[in-house]
């Protein structure tokens, strides 16, 4: 539709906000919204640079038709698929850490990214309106440290596969965290971190496992003859899968992207233009008109 109830709702909103500067008297009452007005175009100037990036992506995974890897080509493609080793090498073994505990080993991980974060409090000293000063605790959770990696692997769709050279991609996702902890282990590990007040200590591993389902938007090439790996791809896929590679870059209208699941959780209902950028655009024009007519 092209319009929408969104569109409706936000427009009345636009349109309230008007009616209520227009409600000022005429005069330094009016001049004195001009902060107000100036904060009602940079958001909508903000709100319509956001919805058009949003909206390419979603573009970009409608218009392209997802490429089977028995019969792809190359260039830029689509493939959707579950992750799968791309050689014989075992993978790197991640103690998230530096803790050797079991439950805090991990294998069969192609990417992966943990961090440390506290949850620590500090006293803060503010003045009130009439001129008291108080204290008042502040607490907020602070990254202490990080790490992470990835390595190349391979995307089988069931007709064939193909060697995904994961490290190229700038824009990787491993969705929601896959491990959690709250208290350090009990082998090894890093030091804690222990200045100030430290309320809380969190532990949190994402990954792309083997076996997961991957999304991915990248441009398949040929790879050197001495790069070609041998014995990774099922025998129902063809040889021209030994010789190609999805890497991770752009092309014209298309975004090199991989992320875990299906397209179905890139794809997200079609909007038409005024009901994507309409209420964006009537609060620019809105704030540009009553700031003239403030001055």
């Amino acid at each position: 539709p092209q319009i929408t109830a969104r569109f409706l709702f936000h427009t009345f909103a636009v349109m309230f906000l008007t009616g209520v500067w227009l409600s000022f008297p005429t005069g330094e009452e009016r001049q004195a919204t001009m902060p107000f007005l100036l904060a009602g175009l940079v958001m909508g100037v903000v709100s319509v640079t956001i919805l058009y990036f949003q909206n390419k992506r979603v573009l970009e995974a409608w218009d392209t038709v997802t490429s089977i890897v028995k019969f792809i080509d190359a260039g830029h493609n689509e493939l959707v698929g579950q992750v799968r080793p791309a050689s014989f090498e075992p993978l790197e073994t991640v103690h998230v850490d530096n803790y050797r505990d079991s439950s805090w080993t991990f294998d069969n991980l192609v990417g992966w990214g943990w961090t440390y974060s506290i949850y620590h409090c500090w006293q803060e000293r503010y003045q009130d309106k009439d001129g008291k000063w108080h204290t008042r605790t502040e607490c907020a959770w602070k990254s202490v440290r990080s790490k992470g990696s990835s390595s190349p692997f391979m995307l089988h769709d069931g007709s064939g596969g193909i060697i995904v050279d994961l490290p190229t991609f700038r824009d990787s996702s491993f969705g929601g965290a896959i491990w959690q902890k709250d208290s350090p282990g009990s082998r090894g590990g890093n030091n804690l971190y222990t200045k100030g007040d430290v309320r809380k200590h969190r532990w949190v591993l994402y990954g792309l496992q083997l076996g997961d389902p991957v999304y991915t938007m990248a441009r398949v090439k040929s790879r050197p003859h001495d790069e070609i790996p041998r014995g990774t791809v099922s025998e129902n896929a063809s040889r021209v899968h030994h010789t190609l590679v999805a890497v991770g870059e752009d092309a014209p209208r298309r975004h090199a992207v991989l992320q875990k699941g299906t397209e179905f959780s890139v794809l997200k209902a079609k909007s038409s233009t005024i009901s994507r950028y309409g209420a964006s655009a009537l609060l620019i024009l809105s704030s540009i008109m009553l700031m003239v007519a403030a001055v």
